[in-house]
């Protein structure tokens, strides 16, 4: 009687998940990134002040220019497949929730799920339109839906300025957030610590900080102002600066784990990567400080 052939033993199926690979940073670069970021938010931060002077116009044009600078930045920055699709869609979001919050003349941001909802059929389109080369589907779509939320969100603060005093709101807003980032991006660049992340040079000092400045910066706001009072502005600032360093941490874990492309160094990430830190913690701590905003401006 022939001997029967052996059986391989069945593979184990506990397989182990993949480890996200997390680029190390040297301390000088990572010092300079942290003091370009500064500058920059500190540059959006103080024009998007300004232009809320000008009332509803001049918020509708600065949060217009933010949005502009994101979509390039964020694409870019993260090196995420389908970036030509990205970008359109969006522009086209930030364009869209724009044009329905102007148009519709209200404080309430329910316009906006309208956005949102033709923005899913219009990303998978995307996808198939990509054909043959569609690798990474899943990773390209999670990267444009964030982008598309982080334009509606921005958006927020167009439907902010509509409210009783808007203006003065907005500027709090964006200037406790803005003054959050600055020194938080500061904090890190001299004392990263300690680590929220051992591969990301950011430190839980900074979060700290910039929620006491930005609590600062929205309360000297609130001076004088008919619907804000210091105490509320510094509530708001408090929490708009928290919300966006946080959100500049997951950043710096985004474009750690940005996979350089092959045979090709890309001049301008640094740039792309300062403007995201600011560009994309704005637009996602918005829709935070605007609901923030209306509490306590009752």
């Amino acid at each position: 009687m022939a001997a029967r052939p052996a059986v391989p033993a069945e593979p184990s199926r506990d397989v182990a998940p993949a480890e996200v690979r997390v680029a190390s940073v040297e301390p000088a670069a990572a010092r300079r990134l942290h003091l370009r970021t500064a500058a920059v938010a500190a540059v959006l931060s103080t024009g998007l002040a300004v232009a809320t002077a000008y009332g509803r116009g001049g918020v509708l044009v600065g949060i217009a220019a933010v949005q502009a600078l994101l979509v390039p930045a964020y694409v870019l920055g993260t090196r995420r497949p389908g970036r030509l699709g990205a970008m359109l869609l969006g522009l086209a979001a930030a364009a869209a929730a724009d044009t329905v919050l102007v148009v519709r003349d209200r404080t309430s941001l329910a316009v906006l799920l309208g956005v949102l909802a033709l923005a899913i059929p219009a990303m998978l389109l995307h996808q198939l339109a990509r054909g043959v080369v569609r690798v990474a589907a899943t990773e390209s779509l999670a990267g444009v839906a964030l982008l598309v939320t982080a334009e509606a969100g921005l958006a927020s603060c167009i439907a902010l300025a509509r409210a009783t005093d808007g203006a003065r709101l907005v500027a709090a807003l964006v200037l406790g957030a803005g003054a959050g980032l600055v020194v938080a991006r500061l904090v890190d660049a001299a004392v990263p610590a300690p680590r929220i992340a051992d591969d990301v040079p950011h430190g839980l000092l900074g979060v700290v900080a910039a929620t006491a400045a930005g609590a600062g910066a929205s309360a000297a706001v609130g001076i004088g102002a008919t619907q804000l009072t210091p105490a509320g502005g510094a509530l708001l600032g408090a929490i708009a600066a928290a919300v966006a360093t946080l959100v500049a941490v997951g950043v710096g874990f985004m474009v750690a784990t940005a996979e350089p492309e092959p045979g090709r160094r890309d001049r301008l990430s640094p740039a792309y990567h300062a403007c995201l830190g600011v560009a994309l913690p704005l637009a996602l701590a918005a829709p935070v400080g605007y609901l923030v905003a209306l509490s306590v401006a009752g």
